[in-house]
């Protein structure tokens, strides 16, 4: 299988990084994105990836990193490590974040905007995070203020299908539905077998065959299984059963259908572990 999304660059895995790659290779996990989310992590993803063959990366700024936008000289490092790594297969992660605080809409939608553009010039696809405020007010066809902004971006630059995967989505069933219309990605983590998920496994059940992938956010949000824990790549097989039960697939469906969808959205290769 394939995690579309990890941080092994945290701290959580510095003692035991090996380790952790080995039990992954043991669950049947090949690839890894390793997601950036500012100047920082970035970098180490794209050295994760030039150093272990399993690893990819990813350029961006988080939304809640605002403060590093830094008119436009951000987007000078991420050119910088695009133009050094063949292995950065995305942009991100990037998006609209309410959650913690929602004054900073602006500079946050000119953030996005503008790594949407560099994914485009560069070609590649861009990992959305969109977190709604505290408190959800519902605005057109029952979206929230984050769903609303980050569909506005996302529509005034015409991001085309496949470019745009929605990271852990967590969003309602009409979010859903105007992600699918646009022929974007949505990307199921843990949360989905999380005992009060149900909407979100209705969204598991209807989103078509060519347009989810499996992630596991680690070291966050790990599956039911392992709440408490450490999230790991290793888990991934659990949200892979909870998705396969949603939409009343095997698990072998789904890991044929993620893998082949995550390989076509990153332009990613099988690569080969031996020694």
């Amino acid at each position: 299988m394939i995690d579309t999304h990890s941080h092994l660059w945290f701290d959580h895995f510095k003692d035991d990084f090996s380790v952790v790659l080995e039990r992954a290779q043991q669950a049947g996990v090949h690839t890894m994105v390793q997601v950036g989310c500012d100047q920082q992590s970035s970098k180490a993803s794209v050295e994760l990836a030039e150093k272990y063959a399993q690893c990819y990366a990813t350029v961006g700024l988080h939304p809640n990193d605002h403060d590093h936008w830094n008119d436009g000289k951000a987007l000078d490092w991420m050119r910088e490590l695009l133009d050094q790594s063949e292995k950065i297969v995305a942009i991100g992660e990037t998006g609209i974040d309410y959650y913690r605080s929602a004054e900073e809409a602006l500079i946050q939608q000119k953030m996005l905007a503008g790594q949407c553009q560099l994914a485009n010039e560069y070609r590649l696809p861009v990992i959305i995070h969109n977190r709604h405020t505290k408190r959800p007010q519902e605005g057109v066809d029952g979206l929230n203020p984050a769903e609303e902004d980050v569909l506005k971006v996302l529509d005034e630059l015409s991001m085309k299908p496949d470019k745009v995967i929605f990271h852990c989505f967590s969003g309602s069933l009409q979010m859903a539905q105007q992600v699918v219309e646009r022929g974007w990605i949505i990307s199921f983590s843990g949360v989905v077998t999380y005992p009060n998920a149900g909407e979100l496994r209705e969204v598991a059940q209807m989103v078509p065959e060519g347009q989810f992938v499996v992630e596991t956010d680690c070291p966050f949000l790990p599956p039911q299984k392992y709440r408490g824990q450490r999230n790991e790549p290793a888990y991934i097989a659990e949200t892979a059963l909870v998705v396969a039960q949603a939409r009343s697939q095997s698990v072998e469906q789904i890991e044929q259908l993620t893998d082949a969808n995550a390989s076509r959205i990153f332009g990613l290769k099988k690569p080969s572990l031996e020694h």
